[in-house]
């Protein structure tokens, strides 16, 4: 069975069997959007597959850079960080690189964590899209026609009279490039910096695809020898 055909708990069941392994990777998400994980003993996994199984909920009162967060709610000091309840998704099965036959598996928040689980605040958020009418693709294709027009439009500033507002000191970009990386650097990652590298990675590849289709359309002629010293 190929991991990917997995969907039901019996069919995660059967790929680890058929594999004879003795234990499997099991990954959620913390409140920042990273991916924590651990391995997890076979039997306990099909276990887990039924009940759900413990993960400290630590994971949502930290950052990063695994420091606490203060002024908490769902978890913190208050609440000694006790275990939460997760279920597993089988039908995120996946192999995993260049560990054999080894299999990783996703799992989510339940019950009273789900409301800062990751995958549970996304799926909200796709909810209420849905329901105002909107969808992801459309969103990608309006930030992707947003950052050309930007790109485009950053020769027309003088022509259209508004260069100046985009002309700053020295002093004063050092001081919006500190309150940036503030910000940056106090959100969760999914709020601000999965999304810009989202856009910008499309930019970058986009920018790659052109280059290599205009060099194949003009065939510079090689000005250098192929061998040097």
């Amino acid at each position: 069975m190929d991991p990917r055909q997995v969907r039901t708990a019996a069919d995660a069941r059967a790929i680890v069997e058929q594999r004879g392994l003795s234990h499997v990777k099991v990954g959620v998400f913390d409140i920042d959007g990273v991916l924590r994980g651990k391995y997890m003993g076979r039997e306990k996994f099909f276990s887990a597959l039924e009940k759900g199984f413990g993960f400290c909920d630590v994971v949502l009162g930290w950052d990063s850079n695994d420091q606490l967060y203060d002024n908490v709610k769902l978890t913190g000091w208050h609440t000694a960080y006790p275990d939460a309840s997760v279920r597993v998704l089988p039908e995120t099965c996946r192999p995993v690189p260049a560990e054999g036959d080894m299999l990783m598996f996703l799992g989510e928040f339940d019950g009273k964590a789900e409301a800062c689980c990751p995958r549970g605040v996304l799926r909200r958020v796709l909810k209420r899209a849905d329901e105002m009418g909107f969808s992801v693709r459309a969103v990608t294709i309006f930030g992707i026609i947003g950052l050309l027009l930007s790109v485009w439009g950053g020769d027309k500033l003088d022509e259209w009279g508004i260069k100046a507002a985009f002309n700053h000191s020295g002093e004063w970009n050092a001081v919006a490039i500190m309150i940036y990386g503030f910000i940056a650097a106090v959100l969760p990652v999914w709020m601000l910096l999965a999304p810009r590298d989202y856009l910008s990675t499309f930019m970058k590849i986009g920018t790659v695809a052109v280059l290599a289709v205009a060099i194949i359309w003009v065939a510079p002629e090689l000005q250098m020898p192929a061998l040097t010293q």
